[in-house]
């Protein structure tokens, strides 16, 4: 596994798993977010909880291939529901969508790389 690889899991895991961890706890700003998007707030912490336990699999995946996998795919669909969450939900501006886009992204190259 290459230096970069491992930087990527470490940053995706971490934001990942920092955000998971913020919807299971339900911060006020999280909990206003998922009302302008019109989901149940049960919604937000299933959502949290699957954050998180991708962010573990992340990194847990450093010795298994198989979790890396699981953990990359799982953050990869969240991402596309939060992409079309912003866009089309809840009608945002585009910036909005980059931090979601980019962990899609890296989610992408780490199930095809890592």
């Amino acid at each position: 596994m290459t230096v970069i690889m491992i930087v990527l899991k470490i940053i995706l895991g971490g934001f990942i798993g920092l955000g998971g961890l913020i919807k299971i706890l339900q911060f006020n700003f999280q909990v206003e977010h998922w009302r302008a998007y019109e989901y149940p707030l049960w919604f937000m912490t299933v959502t949290g909880v699957l954050e998180l336990l991708a962010s573990i699999a992340l990194f847990a995946g450093f010795g298994n291939r198989y979790l890396t996998i699981i953990g990359s795919l799982i953050i990869f669909v969240i991402m596309i529901g939060a992409v079309y969450t912003h866009i089309f939900r809840a009608e945002q501006p585009l910036v909005t969508v980059i931090p979601s886009v980019v962990c899609l992204i890296l989610a992408f190259i780490i199930l095809i790389k890592g």
